[in-house]
């Protein structure tokens, strides 16, 4: 929305990443984020690793997927690329959401 309380989208299509964080509590908003800009006229490109990507569910606009593969981790399991490959006694005990991205979709 701009200053007036309009959300009509800008007169030039915008270029927008979005790199959400590896976990799909986070990943499926991200997504429908990504997916409500798209069908407003962005191009939007939607980052994250392989097998990630693969898991998503179906879309319903046109959004780049960029597989960005990750480096092994010390302490972490080979292969982990999600919060859903790592034993839960190996997770982080708290975790932050500071904005909830589809407040800004409405």
């Amino acid at each position: 929305m701009d200053a007036a309380g309009s959300s009509r989208s800008p007169s030039r299509p915008l270029r927008i990443v979005i790199c959400p964080w590896l976990a799909f509590g986070h990943m499926l908003p991200y997504l429908e984020l990504a997916e409500r800009l798209a069908s407003r006229g962005h191009h939007v490109s939607f980052v994250s690793t392989p097998r990630n990507l693969a898991r998503l569910p179906p879309r319903r606009h046109v959004i780049d997927l960029v597989a960005l593969s990750l480096p092994r981790v010390e302490g972490l399991p080979d292969g982990a690329e999600s919060t859903n490959d790592v034993p839960g006694d190996r997770q982080p005990q708290q975790s932050y959401t500071l904005v909830s991205p589809c407040e800004f979709c409405a």
